[in-house]
């Protein structure tokens, strides 16, 4: 099964209400009341996006690494997502 895997930031909301999943590379936002659910959410956002690239022949950028991301987003949680497809 093909899969991709890309850096992910994670900010929380400054009321700590909801989590915010930002897949820069392409610019996927997710949301959720809980780090988990926020990751999951852009794990289906993820998968259905390069399923539909797929489907329609356009370009998915390829990952970042994940100490370029941490330049830019240092401050916040960084993870990696996988998405199988």
């Amino acid at each position: 099964m093909p899969k991709a895997t890309y850096p992910i930031v994670f900010m929380q909301s400054d009321d700590l209400d909801t989590w915010t999943a930002y897949i820069p590379d392409v610019v996927i936002l997710a949301q959720g009341k809980t780090l988990e659910e926020a990751y999951s959410e852009a794990e289906d956002s993820l998968k259905k996006f390069i399923q539909l690239s797929n489907k329609h022949n356009t370009y998915v950028p390829e990952a970042s690494k994940l100490d370029e991301i941490a330049k830019k987003w240092g401050t916040y949680k960084l993870s990696l997502i996988t998405a199988n497809f």
